[in-house]
């Protein structure tokens, strides 16, 4: 039932209550809902990810006319005012690919040297020491407040003592912030690590079985962005800027 009040009206209705009943009523037995556009299928498995090297505008795929039909390229969409080089979708498309597997390659081996269990550790360890510094510092000014009350120290050597203490527990805390920021990345970049390196093994091993759209979403959850460049010597340049953590 509709939220809203009626109240009787200072003029005489223009018809009758029962026709415009049956008129709200027929109304609303036809109403099919707003009109939805059709939806298309998707066609560039880069949308949304690739962009222009030189003008930063997206990259898009150009298909010809009926008339005149040829592969298809791809383009910057601001080509009135940038020079990039449009080529071909599926140059381009092995271009990709080939960087991306390249990347991976020797992203792993990075990983296998290097990794985030020590920084972690690092970590880990650096929070351990500022603890142990905190309760150190937090008894020493728990005990100055007692020889103030035993009248041992004046007020004025109080103070002093006070202020110290106090000023290198900021500091302190200033520290764990640090430490607990960079733990809270490093495990956040070994957890990404796990999730995304078998992503993009799962994208490269099945690329010809995906469907572009399922391509498109991969490539999403794998990479920031992709740039493309193609000067006046022809040669097109793939530059990746992956999701995975900085080691």
């Amino acid at each position: 039932m509709e939220d809203y009040d009626l109240y009787e009206g200072r003029h005489p209705a223009l018809i009758e209550d029962a026709l415009f009943e049956k008129a709200q009523r027929i109304r609303k037995e036809n109403y099919v809902g707003p009109k939805v556009k059709k939806q298309y299928e998707l066609a560039n498995p880069f949308a949304g990810v690739m962009v222009c090297a030189e003008c930063g505008k997206p990259i898009g795929r150009k298909v010809s006319s009926k008339n005149h039909p040829n592969p298809p390229r791809v383009a910057c969409t601001n080509p009135h005012h940038c020079s990039n080089r449009s080529a071909g979708f599926a140059l381009v498309e092995t271009e990709i690919l080939n960087a991306l597997r390249s990347w991976l390659d020797g992203y792993k081996i990075k990983l296998d040297t290097v990794g985030f269990a020590e920084d972690i550790a690092d970590c880990q360890r650096q929070l351990e020491r500022i603890e142990a510094e905190r309760e150190k510092l937090k008894a020493q000014l728990d005990r100055a407040y007692t020889l103030v009350e035993q009248g041992v120290y004046s007020l004025e050597v109080f103070r002093e003592r006070h202020d110290k203490l106090t000023g290198e527990l900021a500091q302190l805390q200033e520290q764990q912030d640090t430490a607990e920021q960079s733990l809270r990345q490093f495990e956040a970049d070994e957890s990404t690590q796990q999730e995304i390196i078998p992503q993009t093994e799962t994208l490269l091993a099945s690329y010809d079985e995906l469907t572009v759209q399922e391509r498109n979403e991969l490539l999403k959850t794998i990479l920031y962005k992709i740039e493309y460049y193609r000067g006046e010597d022809g040669i097109v340049s793939i530059d990746l800027y992956p999701r995975l953590p900085k080691a």
